[in-house]
């Protein structure tokens, strides 16, 4: 035989005996990769190593209950599918409600099949929103917990809106007037039984909210309370009943800032009286004109005298102007300040009736002393001007 044949015919012999051995590695069991099944809990569903698995469905995971009233208790009923082709295993574990899964078999979904879990709890705290959670374990290696869930809010036994009122410039002669909403998405049947004022230049008047002004109430100013804001619960839950309380506020006849009050009592048991503050300002009948480096502030009444040495002591001065006195010389009278050391006077001006000189002196040899704006020293000053009557200075001051 030749050397070329002999060549030929071994390496045909090797290719063949490779195919041979490449064919029977081909025809063998081939490995499958799955992905790893998930830890779980001791004592938990376990989800089966190599399958077939269950699929778990929960078509609702979380339920808004809208509002609740306060000690009531509420149940709600979610709906577990397999959709699987084996059982679906389930389990409770952590919750902050009591929770009941629906008895099928061992706590067992067939292939198919469904079950229900149900949440039960007590509204216990009167916090404005509630949530409770419950925990599932399954077999099912996608889904081996997930989270029902119900919240609302906790039904209030007294809302009212705004917390306070402010008038800005406020008149001895023509009232101001503003608006509290009182209102309750627990009692459906309340009443407004009194309402108390700080000062006889306070009053008010009670009405019932109409369906129609209760229906704005809640569109316009009740779903912007912070308690409220973003929930789905729906108009009729959020207010049961509602009251408006007028509040007519006349300037006193003494100038300067306005703080009083009303209090509201209502017939809900077990509920604290509301308290309203009303603020605002009565410019009186007066201008203030500050001189020699002295500072007013006007809706304060009050007078910075700023930082002086006190061995040579300070003089400063306000011209008053009073507004519609006619036919006579405006006058104040000074009382005693509260500081002893600054004295306060008054000087009419003779060639302008409606215009009169406050006075603000230190004498030389004033000792250390300071008054800031948190503890001012004051003093009432008198006036013959039939529409404010008294202003209440208050005066800051730094003697070193």
């Amino acid at each position: 035989m030749r050397p070329m044949a002999v060549l030929v015919s071994v390496l045909t012999l090797i290719a063949t005996m490779a195919g041979i051995v490449w064919l029977g590695r081909g025809a063998g069991p081939q490995e499958v990769v799955r992905p790893p099944v998930p830890k779980v809990e001791d004592g938990k569903p376990q989800p089966s190593e190599n399958g077939p698995h269950p699929v778990a469905v929960i078509p609702e995971t979380t339920f808004d209950f809208g509002v609740m009233m306060h000690r009531t208790k509420g149940s709600h009923t979610f709906v577990v599918k397999n959709e699987g082709t084996v059982p679906l295993k389930l389990a409770t574990g952590r919750t902050t409600c009591q929770c009941t899964i629906g008895k099928l078999g061992d706590e067992t979904v067939p292939p198919g099949g469904e079950t229900t879990i149900e949440l039960n709890w007590e509204i216990k705290a009167k916090n404005p929103r509630f949530q409770h959670e419950a925990t599932i374990h399954t077999d099912d290696p996608k889904n081996v917990t997930f989270q029902l869930i119900v919240k609302g809010l906790v039904g209030m036994d007294l809302i009212h809106m705004p917390e306070d009122l402010s008038f800005n410039s406020m008149s001895d002669i023509v009232p101001s007037t503003g608006t509290i909403y009182i209102a309750s998405s627990n009692a459906t049947e309340f009443k407004i039984t009194k309402v108390e004022s700080s000062s006889e230049y306070v009053t008010a008047k009670v009405s019932p909210l109409t369906a129609e002004r209760k229906t704005e109430f809640v569109r316009t100013m009740i779903i912007k309370h912070p308690e409220f804001k973003d929930s789905e619960a729906k108009m009729d839950q959020l207010v049961k009943q509602a009251y408006e309380v007028e509040v007519i506020a006349r300037g006193k006849k003494e100038q300067g800032p306005f703080n009083e009050s009303i209090t509201i009592h209502t017939d809900i048991p077990d509920t604290t009286p509301i308290q309203i503050p009303l603020r605002g300002d009565n410019p009186g009948a007066f201008q203030f004109f500050p001189q020699g480096g002295v500072r007013w502030a006007p809706k304060e009444m009050l007078c910075d005298l700023g930082e002086f040495d006190g061995a040579t002591g300070k003089k400063a001065s306000l011209n008053v102007f009073a507004r519609g006195l006619e036919g006579q010389q405006f006058e104040l009278t000074p009382g005693e300040c509260d500081v002893p050391l600054l004295k306060v006077t008054a000087t009419p001006d003779p060639a302008v009736k409606n215009a009169c000189r406050l006075n603000l002196e230190f004498a030389p040899g004033t000792p250390t002393l300071i008054r800031t704006p948190d503890a001012p020293a004051t003093v009432v000053i008198k006036s013959n001007h039939p529409r404010t009557e008294s202003l209440t200075l208050k005066i800051i001051f730094s003697a070193k």
